[in-house]
Protein backbone atom coordinates (compact mmCIF):
# COMPACT_ATOMS: atom_id res chain seq x y z
CA UNK A 1 0.00 0.00 0.00
CA UNK A 2 1.51 2.96 -1.18
CA UNK A 3 2.34 5.60 2.03
CA UNK A 4 2.27 8.75 0.26
CA UNK A 5 -0.03 11.47 -1.17
CA UNK A 6 0.85 14.57 -3.12
CA UNK A 7 0.87 17.76 -1.15
CA UNK A 8 1.90 15.88 1.94
CA UNK A 9 -0.81 13.44 2.90
CA UNK A 10 0.05 10.51 4.56
CA UNK A 11 -2.06 7.67 3.00
CA UNK A 12 -5.19 7.22 4.87
CA UNK A 13 -4.45 3.56 6.93
CA UNK A 14 -7.54 1.89 7.94
CA UNK A 15 -7.41 -0.04 11.25
CA UNK A 16 -10.23 -2.57 11.54
CA UNK A 17 -11.27 -2.50 15.50
CA UNK A 18 -13.19 -6.08 16.70
CA UNK A 19 -14.54 -6.67 19.80
CA UNK A 20 -11.44 -8.63 21.74
CA UNK A 21 -9.27 -8.08 19.18
CA UNK A 22 -5.78 -5.92 18.61
CA UNK A 23 -5.70 -3.84 15.90
CA UNK A 24 -2.46 -4.63 14.42
CA UNK A 25 -4.19 -8.47 14.47
CA UNK A 26 -7.20 -6.94 12.28
CA UNK A 27 -5.09 -4.78 10.06
CA UNK A 28 -2.66 -7.67 9.38
CA UNK A 29 -5.44 -10.63 8.60
CA UNK A 30 -9.34 -9.28 8.47
CA UNK A 31 -8.52 -6.60 5.75
CA UNK A 32 -6.74 -7.80 2.76
CA UNK A 33 -5.51 -5.60 -0.45
CA UNK A 34 -6.30 -6.86 -3.52
CA UNK A 35 -9.21 -8.57 -4.74
CA UNK A 36 -8.16 -11.83 -4.67
CA UNK A 37 -10.41 -13.08 -2.87
CA UNK A 38 -10.21 -16.10 -0.10
CA UNK A 39 -12.76 -18.30 1.50
CA UNK A 40 -12.44 -16.04 5.18
CA UNK A 41 -11.70 -12.75 3.66
CA UNK A 42 -13.97 -10.15 5.47
CA UNK A 43 -12.44 -6.55 4.53
CA UNK A 44 -11.08 -5.25 0.88
CA UNK A 45 -9.17 -2.04 0.91
CA UNK A 46 -7.87 -0.09 -2.08
CA UNK A 47 -4.77 2.19 -2.36
CA UNK A 48 -5.48 5.81 -1.39
CA UNK A 49 -6.69 7.64 -4.55
CA UNK A 50 -5.18 11.26 -4.87
CA UNK A 51 -5.02 14.34 -7.01
CA UNK A 52 -7.72 15.00 -9.95
CA UNK A 53 -9.23 11.34 -9.63
CA UNK A 54 -9.82 11.92 -6.20
CA UNK A 55 -10.71 15.56 -6.52
CA UNK A 56 -13.73 14.80 -9.32
CA UNK A 57 -15.16 11.81 -7.17
CA UNK A 58 -19.07 12.34 -6.85
CA UNK A 59 -21.02 12.06 -3.91
CA UNK A 60 -24.58 11.04 -3.20
CA UNK A 61 -26.42 14.19 -2.60
CA UNK A 62 -26.42 13.92 1.22
CA UNK A 63 -29.62 16.40 1.54
CA UNK A 64 -31.53 13.53 -1.17
CA UNK A 65 -30.01 10.24 -0.10
CA UNK A 66 -32.07 8.03 1.50
CA UNK A 67 -31.19 6.51 5.40
CA UNK A 68 -32.66 3.61 6.70
CA UNK A 69 -33.60 2.95 10.66
CA UNK A 70 -30.82 1.25 12.04
CA UNK A 71 -28.01 2.91 10.00
CA UNK A 72 -24.54 3.02 11.26
CA UNK A 73 -23.24 5.34 13.39
CA UNK A 74 -20.59 7.24 12.43
CA UNK A 75 -18.06 9.64 15.27
CA UNK A 76 -15.10 11.81 13.66
CA UNK A 77 -12.09 12.03 16.71
CA UNK A 78 -9.11 14.29 16.50
CA UNK A 79 -6.04 13.19 18.18
CA UNK A 80 -2.35 13.52 18.08
CA UNK A 81 -0.17 11.57 16.01
CA UNK A 82 3.11 10.83 17.81
CA UNK A 83 4.90 8.68 15.33
CA UNK A 84 6.03 10.99 12.54
CA UNK A 85 9.54 10.01 10.77
CA UNK A 86 10.62 13.61 9.99
CA UNK A 87 14.22 14.31 9.69
CA UNK A 88 13.47 17.62 11.57
CA UNK A 89 12.17 18.03 15.02
CA UNK A 90 8.48 18.36 14.21
CA UNK A 91 7.66 14.71 15.15
CA UNK A 92 3.76 15.15 15.95
CA UNK A 93 0.92 16.42 14.18
CA UNK A 94 -3.14 16.33 14.23
CA UNK A 95 -4.80 12.87 12.73
CA UNK A 96 -8.19 11.88 12.33
CA UNK A 97 -10.25 8.79 13.55
CA UNK A 98 -13.66 8.26 11.68
CA UNK A 99 -15.80 5.62 14.26
CA UNK A 100 -18.13 3.87 12.80
CA UNK A 101 -20.29 0.94 14.97
CA UNK A 102 -23.12 -0.93 14.24
CA UNK A 103 -22.41 -1.61 10.39
CA UNK A 104 -24.92 -2.60 8.39
CA UNK A 105 -23.40 -1.45 4.89
CA UNK A 106 -21.38 -3.32 2.73
CA UNK A 107 -19.31 -0.68 1.03
CA UNK A 108 -17.88 3.13 2.03
CA UNK A 109 -16.38 5.57 0.66
CA UNK A 110 -14.27 8.60 2.50
CA UNK A 111 -12.89 11.89 0.76
CA UNK A 112 -11.26 14.55 2.85
CA UNK A 113 -10.44 17.89 1.15
CA UNK A 114 -8.96 21.27 1.83
CA UNK A 115 -12.01 23.45 1.26
CA UNK A 116 -9.70 26.18 -0.14
CA UNK A 117 -7.36 23.97 -2.28
CA UNK A 118 -9.80 21.46 -4.15
CA UNK A 119 -6.69 19.18 -5.14
CA UNK A 120 -4.98 18.74 -1.40
CA UNK A 121 -7.30 15.24 -0.93
CA UNK A 122 -7.29 12.08 -0.16
CA UNK A 123 -10.12 9.10 -1.31
CA UNK A 124 -10.26 5.61 0.02
CA UNK A 125 -12.49 2.80 -0.52
CA UNK A 126 -13.86 -0.08 1.63
CA UNK A 127 -15.76 -3.03 0.49
CA UNK A 128 -16.74 -5.65 3.22
CA UNK A 129 -18.01 -9.38 2.95
CA UNK A 130 -19.09 -12.00 5.86
CA UNK A 131 -20.14 -15.85 5.57
CA UNK A 132 -21.29 -18.08 7.92
CA UNK A 133 -18.45 -18.59 9.30
CA UNK A 134 -16.92 -14.51 9.59
CA UNK A 135 -19.53 -12.22 9.61
CA UNK A 136 -19.52 -8.80 9.24
CA UNK A 137 -17.58 -6.94 11.98
CA UNK A 138 -19.91 -4.31 13.61
CA UNK A 139 -17.16 -1.69 14.82
CA UNK A 140 -14.41 -0.53 12.91
CA UNK A 141 -12.31 2.73 12.42
CA UNK A 142 -10.79 5.06 9.29
CA UNK A 143 -7.75 6.88 10.75
CA UNK A 144 -5.76 9.60 8.27
CA UNK A 145 -2.79 11.36 9.80
CA UNK A 146 -1.63 14.51 8.45
CA UNK A 147 2.39 14.05 7.05
CA UNK A 148 3.25 17.33 8.97
CA UNK A 149 2.05 20.31 10.91
CA UNK A 150 2.01 22.29 7.92
CA UNK A 151 -1.82 21.91 7.12
CA UNK A 152 -2.92 22.75 10.85
CA UNK A 153 -5.71 25.53 11.06
CA UNK A 154 -6.33 25.18 7.31
CA UNK A 155 -10.21 24.00 6.70
CA UNK A 156 -11.16 20.79 5.75
CA UNK A 157 -14.05 18.97 4.87
CA UNK A 158 -14.97 15.25 5.33
CA UNK A 159 -17.40 13.18 2.65
CA UNK A 160 -18.38 10.33 2.78
CA UNK A 161 -20.95 7.31 1.45
CA UNK A 162 -22.00 4.13 2.34
CA UNK A 163 -23.78 1.93 0.44
CA UNK A 164 -26.38 -1.18 1.50
CA UNK A 165 -28.61 -3.32 -0.09
CA UNK A 166 -31.09 -1.13 -0.41
CA UNK A 167 -30.25 2.34 0.85
CA UNK A 168 -27.27 5.06 0.23
CA UNK A 169 -26.29 6.79 3.05
CA UNK A 170 -23.86 10.04 2.77
CA UNK A 171 -22.78 13.12 5.52
CA UNK A 172 -20.52 15.91 5.14
CA UNK A 173 -18.55 17.49 7.66
CA UNK A 174 -16.64 21.02 7.76
CA UNK A 175 -13.94 21.76 10.50
CA UNK A 176 -10.61 23.62 11.06
CA UNK A 177 -7.99 20.82 11.43
CA UNK A 178 -6.80 21.83 15.34
CA UNK A 179 -3.40 22.24 16.23
CA UNK A 180 -1.62 19.22 18.28
CA UNK A 181 -0.24 21.42 20.87
CA UNK A 182 -3.52 22.41 21.66
CA UNK A 183 -5.29 18.79 21.87
CA UNK A 184 -2.69 17.32 23.89
CA UNK A 185 -3.35 15.50 27.23
CA UNK A 186 -0.53 17.72 28.76
CA UNK A 187 -1.68 21.33 27.79
CA UNK A 188 -2.82 23.91 30.49
CA UNK A 189 -7.14 23.89 30.82
CA UNK A 190 -6.50 27.51 29.71
CA UNK A 191 -4.95 26.52 26.33
CA UNK A 192 -6.82 23.40 25.12
CA UNK A 193 -8.90 24.56 22.01
CA UNK A 194 -12.10 21.32 21.88
CA UNK A 195 -12.21 20.07 18.48
CA UNK A 196 -15.60 21.03 16.75
CA UNK A 197 -17.20 20.07 12.95
CA UNK A 198 -20.35 21.08 11.72
CA UNK A 199 -22.69 18.42 9.67
CA UNK A 200 -23.87 20.54 6.98
CA UNK A 201 -25.43 17.55 5.02
CA UNK A 202 -28.79 18.93 5.42
CA UNK A 203 -28.49 22.49 5.40
CA UNK A 204 -31.70 23.41 6.67
CA UNK A 205 -30.64 20.79 9.82
CA UNK A 206 -27.17 21.77 10.70
CA UNK A 207 -25.95 20.32 13.65
CA UNK A 208 -22.71 20.94 16.13
CA UNK A 209 -20.40 18.14 17.41
CA UNK A 210 -17.81 18.64 19.94
CA UNK A 211 -15.45 16.84 21.20
CA UNK A 212 -15.52 16.38 25.01
CA UNK A 213 -11.94 17.54 26.47
CA UNK A 214 -10.39 14.56 28.40
CA UNK A 215 -11.80 13.59 31.96
CA UNK A 216 -8.90 14.76 33.48
CA UNK A 217 -9.96 18.52 33.60
CA UNK A 218 -13.24 17.55 34.78
CA UNK A 219 -15.42 19.86 32.17
CA UNK A 220 -19.10 18.97 32.50
CA UNK A 221 -19.99 22.59 30.74
CA UNK A 222 -19.15 24.29 27.30
CA UNK A 223 -20.23 28.01 25.68
CA UNK A 224 -21.97 28.19 21.99
CA UNK A 225 -21.79 30.81 20.37
CA UNK A 226 -23.68 30.99 16.56
CA UNK A 227 -22.43 34.07 15.01
CA UNK A 228 -24.42 35.97 11.17
CA UNK A 229 -21.56 36.47 8.95
CA UNK A 230 -24.04 39.24 7.77
CA UNK A 231 -25.12 41.37 10.77
CA UNK A 232 -22.72 40.27 13.56
CA UNK A 233 -25.72 39.05 15.71
CA UNK A 234 -25.10 36.36 17.89
CA UNK A 235 -26.83 33.41 19.91
CA UNK A 236 -25.16 32.32 23.06
CA UNK A 237 -26.16 29.44 24.62
CA UNK A 238 -24.25 26.66 27.37
CA UNK A 239 -24.69 22.80 26.88
CA UNK A 240 -23.77 20.41 29.34
CA UNK A 241 -21.43 17.74 28.54
CA UNK A 242 -22.38 13.84 28.32
CA UNK A 243 -22.91 11.59 31.08
CA UNK A 244 -20.93 8.72 28.76
CA UNK A 245 -18.46 11.32 27.48
CA UNK A 246 -19.42 11.11 23.86
CA UNK A 247 -19.30 13.31 21.31
CA UNK A 248 -21.87 16.49 22.05
CA UNK A 249 -24.23 17.50 19.38
CA UNK A 250 -26.38 20.81 18.79
CA UNK A 251 -29.07 21.28 16.26
CA UNK A 252 -28.36 25.46 15.11
CA UNK A 253 -31.33 26.87 14.69
CA UNK A 254 -30.95 30.37 12.85
CA UNK A 255 -32.70 32.01 10.04
CA UNK A 256 -31.70 31.67 6.55
CA UNK A 257 -27.58 33.35 6.35
CA UNK A 258 -24.17 32.45 6.55
CA UNK A 259 -23.34 31.82 9.99
CA UNK A 260 -19.92 30.37 12.13
CA UNK A 261 -19.41 29.19 15.41
CA UNK A 262 -17.14 29.51 18.38
CA UNK A 263 -16.97 26.67 21.25
CA UNK A 264 -15.23 27.65 24.29
CA UNK A 265 -14.37 25.07 27.57
CA UNK A 266 -16.49 26.45 31.21
CA UNK A 267 -13.97 26.19 33.79
CA UNK A 268 -13.17 27.80 37.13
CA UNK A 269 -9.65 28.89 35.97
CA UNK A 270 -10.90 30.46 32.33
CA UNK A 271 -13.52 32.87 33.84
CA UNK A 272 -17.20 33.34 32.66
CA UNK A 273 -16.03 33.42 29.18
CA UNK A 274 -14.23 30.06 29.33
CA UNK A 275 -11.07 28.77 27.90
CA UNK A 276 -9.38 28.80 24.59
CA UNK A 277 -12.00 28.86 22.20
CA UNK A 278 -12.47 26.91 18.46
CA UNK A 279 -13.82 28.39 15.46
CA UNK A 280 -15.41 26.41 12.86
CA UNK A 281 -15.75 27.46 8.88
CA UNK A 282 -18.82 29.37 7.80
CA UNK A 283 -21.61 27.38 7.28
CA UNK A 284 -24.72 28.42 4.90
CA UNK A 285 -28.10 27.60 6.52
CA UNK A 286 -31.34 27.76 4.17
CA UNK A 287 -34.83 26.27 5.07
CA UNK A 288 -37.09 24.29 2.13
CA UNK A 289 -39.47 27.52 0.77
CA UNK A 290 -42.40 26.11 -0.25
CA UNK A 291 -43.15 24.13 -2.99
CA UNK A 292 -44.55 25.87 -6.17
CA UNK A 293 -46.53 23.86 -8.73
CA UNK A 294 -46.19 25.19 -12.22
CA UNK A 295 -48.96 23.70 -14.96
CA UNK A 296 -47.15 24.43 -18.74
CA UNK A 297 -50.07 24.51 -20.71
CA UNK A 298 -47.71 24.34 -23.88
CA UNK A 299 -43.85 23.19 -24.88
CA UNK A 300 -43.61 26.94 -26.05
CA UNK A 301 -43.33 28.09 -22.50
CA UNK A 302 -40.55 25.71 -21.56
CA UNK A 303 -37.23 27.62 -22.68
CA UNK A 304 -38.45 30.96 -21.78
CA UNK A 305 -38.81 29.31 -18.26
CA UNK A 306 -35.51 28.08 -18.07
CA UNK A 307 -33.82 31.05 -19.43
CA UNK A 308 -35.40 32.79 -16.85
CA UNK A 309 -34.48 30.37 -14.39
CA UNK A 310 -31.12 30.16 -15.51
CA UNK A 311 -30.62 33.83 -15.68
CA UNK A 312 -32.36 34.06 -12.00
CA UNK A 313 -29.72 31.44 -10.59
CA UNK A 314 -26.75 33.61 -12.14
CA UNK A 315 -28.05 36.89 -10.29
CA UNK A 316 -28.69 34.50 -6.86
CA UNK A 317 -24.58 33.26 -7.46
CA UNK A 318 -23.40 37.08 -8.36
CA UNK A 319 -25.10 38.40 -5.53
CA UNK A 320 -23.80 36.23 -2.85
CA UNK A 321 -20.50 36.54 -4.06
CA UNK A 322 -20.46 40.18 -4.17
CA UNK A 323 -21.85 40.01 -0.75
CA UNK A 324 -19.07 37.66 0.49
CA UNK A 325 -16.23 39.86 -1.32
CA UNK A 326 -18.60 43.33 0.14
CA UNK A 327 -17.00 42.39 3.41
CA UNK A 328 -13.72 43.55 4.70
CA UNK A 329 -11.54 41.72 6.61
CA UNK A 330 -9.10 42.99 8.92
CA UNK A 331 -5.69 42.33 8.36
CA UNK A 332 -2.61 43.16 9.95
CA UNK A 333 1.14 43.03 8.25
CA UNK A 334 3.46 42.54 10.53
CA UNK A 335 7.34 42.69 8.93
CA UNK A 336 10.36 44.38 9.39
CA UNK A 337 12.10 47.48 8.09
CA UNK A 338 15.25 46.27 7.16
CA UNK A 339 15.79 48.12 3.81
CA UNK A 340 14.00 50.75 1.82
CA UNK A 341 12.99 48.41 -1.06
CA UNK A 342 11.35 45.89 1.33
CA UNK A 343 9.48 48.57 3.14
CA UNK A 344 8.38 49.87 -0.54
CA UNK A 345 7.02 46.26 -1.30
CA UNK A 346 5.17 46.40 2.14
CA UNK A 347 3.47 49.71 1.01
CA UNK A 348 2.77 48.21 -2.34
CA UNK A 349 1.12 45.08 -1.16
CA UNK A 350 -1.00 47.11 1.37
CA UNK A 351 -2.54 49.26 -1.86
CA UNK A 352 -2.75 46.12 -3.68
CA UNK A 353 -4.82 43.97 -1.03
CA UNK A 354 -6.73 47.32 0.21
CA UNK A 355 -7.95 47.15 -3.24
CA UNK A 356 -9.22 43.95 -2.95
CA UNK A 357 -11.55 45.07 -0.29
CA UNK A 358 -9.35 44.02 2.61
CA UNK A 359 -8.66 46.44 5.23
CA UNK A 360 -4.96 45.66 5.34
CA UNK A 361 -3.07 47.45 8.42
CA UNK A 362 0.25 49.35 8.55
CA UNK A 363 2.96 50.81 10.70
CA UNK A 364 3.72 53.43 7.51
CA UNK A 365 0.57 54.55 6.96
CA UNK A 366 -1.47 54.20 9.52
CA UNK A 367 0.33 55.42 12.76
CA UNK A 368 0.18 58.60 11.17
CA UNK A 369 -3.47 58.90 10.71
CA UNK A 370 -4.13 57.92 14.71
CA UNK A 371 -4.85 60.69 16.73
CA UNK A 372 -1.92 60.06 19.79
CA UNK A 373 0.97 58.94 16.58
CA UNK A 374 1.55 56.19 19.18
CA UNK A 375 3.39 53.02 17.99
CA UNK A 376 2.82 50.80 20.78
CA UNK A 377 -1.13 51.95 21.56
CA UNK A 378 -1.64 51.45 17.91
CA UNK A 379 0.35 48.11 17.87
CA UNK A 380 -2.34 47.40 20.36
CA UNK A 381 -5.52 48.17 19.03
CA UNK A 382 -4.26 46.76 15.41
CA UNK A 383 -3.63 43.17 16.50
CA UNK A 384 -6.93 43.41 19.03
CA UNK A 385 -9.02 44.09 15.56
CA UNK A 386 -7.72 41.88 13.12
CA UNK A 387 -8.99 39.19 11.37
CA UNK A 388 -6.10 37.89 9.85
CA UNK A 389 -2.42 37.96 10.69
CA UNK A 390 0.20 37.77 7.99
CA UNK A 391 3.78 37.35 8.78
CA UNK A 392 6.19 38.57 6.18
CA UNK A 393 9.97 37.29 5.85
CA UNK A 394 12.52 41.09 6.04
CA UNK A 395 15.92 40.50 4.28
CA UNK A 396 18.64 41.32 6.45
CA UNK A 397 19.22 45.18 7.92
CA UNK A 398 20.46 47.15 5.09
CA UNK A 399 23.43 50.24 6.03
CA UNK A 400 21.67 52.21 3.69
CA UNK A 401 18.44 52.24 4.93
CA UNK A 402 16.80 55.77 6.49
CA UNK A 403 15.68 55.63 9.77
CA UNK A 404 13.83 58.40 9.42
CA UNK A 405 10.97 56.92 7.32
CA UNK A 406 10.34 53.55 9.81
CA UNK A 407 9.20 53.13 12.84
CA UNK A 408 11.50 51.09 15.11
CA UNK A 409 10.53 47.92 17.04
CA UNK A 410 6.61 47.80 16.05
CA UNK A 411 8.22 44.04 14.62
CA UNK A 412 9.35 43.18 17.34
CA UNK A 413 6.10 44.22 19.63
CA UNK A 414 3.53 42.66 17.30
CA UNK A 415 5.43 39.47 17.30
CA UNK A 416 5.36 39.27 21.18
CA UNK A 417 1.09 40.03 21.01
CA UNK A 418 1.16 37.11 18.23
CA UNK A 419 3.12 34.85 20.94
CA UNK A 420 0.79 35.68 23.52
CA UNK A 421 -2.72 35.96 21.37
CA UNK A 422 -1.85 32.92 19.67
CA UNK A 423 -3.27 30.03 22.10
CA UNK A 424 -7.06 31.69 21.94
CA UNK A 425 -7.09 30.58 18.53
CA UNK A 426 -9.35 33.68 17.93
CA UNK A 427 -7.59 34.75 14.54
CA UNK A 428 -6.27 33.42 11.28
CA UNK A 429 -2.02 33.37 10.95
CA UNK A 430 0.15 33.34 7.67
CA UNK A 431 3.15 33.45 6.38
CA UNK A 432 4.87 35.28 3.41
CA UNK A 433 7.49 34.02 1.83
CA UNK A 434 9.28 37.11 -0.49
CA UNK A 435 11.45 35.98 -3.75
CA UNK A 436 14.57 37.79 -2.36
CA UNK A 437 14.39 37.07 1.32
CA UNK A 438 15.63 32.69 2.44
CA UNK A 439 13.75 30.67 4.02
CA UNK A 440 15.22 30.59 7.06
CA UNK A 441 14.34 34.76 7.26
CA UNK A 442 10.54 33.97 8.55
CA UNK A 443 10.07 34.91 12.22
CA UNK A 444 10.48 31.83 14.64
CA UNK A 445 7.10 32.56 15.69
CA UNK A 446 5.55 32.06 12.72
CA UNK A 447 7.90 29.27 11.05
CA UNK A 448 4.68 26.12 11.64
CA UNK A 449 2.13 29.10 10.06
CA UNK A 450 0.77 28.04 6.05
CA UNK A 451 3.09 29.69 3.95
CA UNK A 452 2.01 31.52 0.93
CA UNK A 453 4.49 32.96 -1.93
CA UNK A 454 4.49 36.37 -3.25
CA UNK A 455 3.89 36.70 -6.31
CA UNK A 456 2.85 33.10 -7.28
CA UNK A 457 0.57 32.92 -5.01
CA UNK A 458 -0.97 36.31 -4.81
CA UNK A 459 -4.27 35.50 -5.94
CA UNK A 460 -4.69 32.26 -3.45
CA UNK A 461 -4.22 34.63 -0.49
CA UNK A 462 -6.63 36.98 -1.30
CA UNK A 463 -9.14 34.51 -1.38
CA UNK A 464 -7.68 32.64 1.72
CA UNK A 465 -8.23 35.97 3.62
CA UNK A 466 -11.96 36.54 1.97
CA UNK A 467 -12.81 32.91 2.43
CA UNK A 468 -14.18 32.34 -0.88
CA UNK A 469 -12.75 30.71 -3.68
CA UNK A 470 -14.46 32.77 -6.19
CA UNK A 471 -13.06 36.43 -6.75
CA UNK A 472 -13.68 36.99 -10.76
CA UNK A 473 -15.23 40.23 -10.31
CA UNK A 474 -12.41 42.14 -8.51
CA UNK A 475 -10.28 44.22 -10.85
CA UNK A 476 -7.13 45.32 -8.49
CA UNK A 477 -4.01 45.63 -11.32
CA UNK A 478 -0.93 43.70 -9.33
CA UNK A 479 1.09 45.53 -11.85
CA UNK A 480 3.15 48.32 -9.13
CA UNK A 481 3.44 45.30 -6.46
CA UNK A 482 5.74 43.37 -9.02
CA UNK A 483 7.76 46.10 -10.50
CA UNK A 484 8.65 47.10 -6.44
CA UNK A 485 9.54 42.89 -5.93
CA UNK A 486 11.70 43.32 -8.89
CA UNK A 487 13.28 46.18 -8.12
CA UNK A 488 13.61 45.13 -4.29
CA UNK A 489 15.08 41.85 -5.39
CA UNK A 490 17.80 43.95 -7.81
CA UNK A 491 18.94 46.04 -5.67
CA UNK A 492 18.79 43.98 -2.08
CA UNK A 493 21.05 41.25 -4.44
CA UNK A 494 23.18 45.01 -5.26
CA UNK A 495 23.53 45.45 -1.97
CA UNK A 496 24.68 42.08 -1.24
CA UNK A 497 27.33 42.02 -3.72
CA UNK A 498 28.95 45.42 -3.25
CA UNK A 499 29.04 44.66 0.85
CA UNK A 500 31.40 41.35 0.65
CA UNK A 501 33.23 43.65 -2.52
CA UNK A 502 33.53 46.12 0.48
CA UNK A 503 34.39 43.54 3.22
CA UNK A 504 37.14 42.11 0.91
CA UNK A 505 39.18 45.50 0.45
CA UNK A 506 38.87 45.93 3.93
CA UNK A 507 40.49 43.21 4.79
CA UNK A 508 42.98 43.30 2.15
CA UNK A 509 45.29 46.03 3.46
CA UNK A 510 46.03 43.60 6.48
CA UNK A 511 47.66 40.74 4.58
CA UNK A 512 51.81 41.10 4.80
CA UNK A 513 53.67 41.90 1.72
CA UNK A 514 54.67 38.84 0.53
CA UNK A 515 58.34 39.00 -1.77
CA UNK A 516 59.35 36.76 -3.82
CA UNK A 517 62.43 34.81 -3.63
CA UNK A 518 64.98 35.82 -6.17
CA UNK A 519 67.40 33.33 -7.46
CA UNK A 520 70.73 35.67 -7.51
CA UNK A 521 70.54 36.46 -3.94
CA UNK A 522 72.66 39.90 -3.26
CA UNK A 523 73.25 39.91 1.10
CA UNK A 524 75.07 42.99 0.65
CA UNK A 525 71.95 45.64 -0.49
CA UNK A 526 68.84 45.17 1.14
CA UNK A 527 65.50 44.60 -1.32
CA UNK A 528 63.39 48.14 -1.16
CA UNK A 529 59.85 47.89 -2.17
CA UNK A 530 58.66 50.90 -3.43
CA UNK A 531 54.56 51.91 -3.47
CA UNK A 532 52.75 53.99 -5.99
CA UNK A 533 50.19 55.37 -3.86
CA UNK A 534 52.95 56.74 -1.04
CA UNK A 535 54.73 59.60 -1.28
CA UNK A 536 58.53 60.19 -1.17
CA UNK A 537 58.50 61.51 2.38
CA UNK A 538 56.84 58.88 3.77
CA UNK A 539 58.56 55.68 5.25
CA UNK A 540 58.90 53.30 2.90
CA UNK A 541 59.39 49.60 5.06
CA UNK A 542 62.16 47.53 3.59
CA UNK A 543 63.18 43.96 3.16
CA UNK A 544 65.93 41.19 2.73
CA UNK A 545 67.11 38.90 0.86
CA UNK A 546 68.37 35.88 2.74
CA UNK A 547 70.28 32.91 1.04
CA UNK A 548 70.00 29.96 3.35
CA UNK A 549 72.75 28.18 1.89
CA UNK A 550 75.10 31.39 2.47
CA UNK A 551 74.49 30.83 6.44
CA UNK A 552 77.46 29.60 8.42
CA UNK A 553 75.33 28.17 11.57
CA UNK A 554 77.38 26.23 13.21
CA UNK A 555 80.51 29.18 13.64
CA UNK A 556 83.00 27.34 10.81
CA UNK A 557 85.77 28.66 9.34
CA UNK A 558 87.25 28.34 5.87
CA UNK A 559 90.81 29.26 4.71
CA UNK A 560 89.45 31.26 2.26
CA UNK A 561 87.17 33.83 4.60
CA UNK A 562 86.99 34.07 7.78
CA UNK A 563 84.43 35.96 9.69
CA UNK A 564 84.64 38.01 12.77
CA UNK A 565 82.40 40.02 15.16
CA UNK A 566 83.97 42.95 13.53
CA UNK A 567 83.06 42.22 9.87
CA UNK A 568 82.42 44.87 7.37
CA UNK A 569 79.33 43.31 6.63
CA UNK A 570 76.69 44.17 9.25
CA UNK A 571 73.77 41.58 7.81
CA UNK A 572 76.00 38.25 8.27
CA UNK A 573 75.01 35.94 11.01
CA UNK A 574 76.63 33.80 13.23
CA UNK A 575 74.93 31.08 15.97
CA UNK A 576 78.51 31.32 17.79
CA UNK A 577 78.62 34.47 18.07
CA UNK A 578 75.06 35.13 20.13
CA UNK A 579 75.67 35.90 24.02
CA UNK A 580 73.23 33.37 25.05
Amino acid sequence: MRATIRNGFLAAVILCSLTEVSASHCYSEYCQKSANLTQDVRCILTSVERGEGCEKLKFEDTEKSSKRDGTAIFTLHAYVNKNLKKKDDSQQATAFNLSVSDINFHRLTTRYQNIMENKENACRHIQLYGNDNHPVPKHLYVSCPFSDAAYEGSPYRLEYTAIGEDFVYSRKYVFYVPNHEFIENSVQIEKFTPFIYIDISDRSNAALYIQPLPLTYNVTEYKVWLISNDTKSTLTTIVPANEDHGHIRLNLLAPDGVYYVKVAALHPKCGEHGCANSTSPYVHIKHASHQLLIMIISLVWIPPVLLYALYHAFKLYRKKVLKRVAMKPNCLLVYSPTHPSHVKVMAELTKYLRYCNINAMIDIFDIAETASKDPGLWCNTAFQIADVVLVITSPPTSAKFDATIIYRNVDNHLLRLLKENYPRRNKRYYAIHLPYCKSDHIPEEARLFKKFRIPENLTRLVETIHGIACLRFLTASDRELLESIRFATAKISEDEASSVIKNIEETDDLLPIVVQETANCNIEQPLEISRPDASDSDVIPQSFTTCIDELNLLGETEDEKSFGINSTNDYEFHVDKLNL
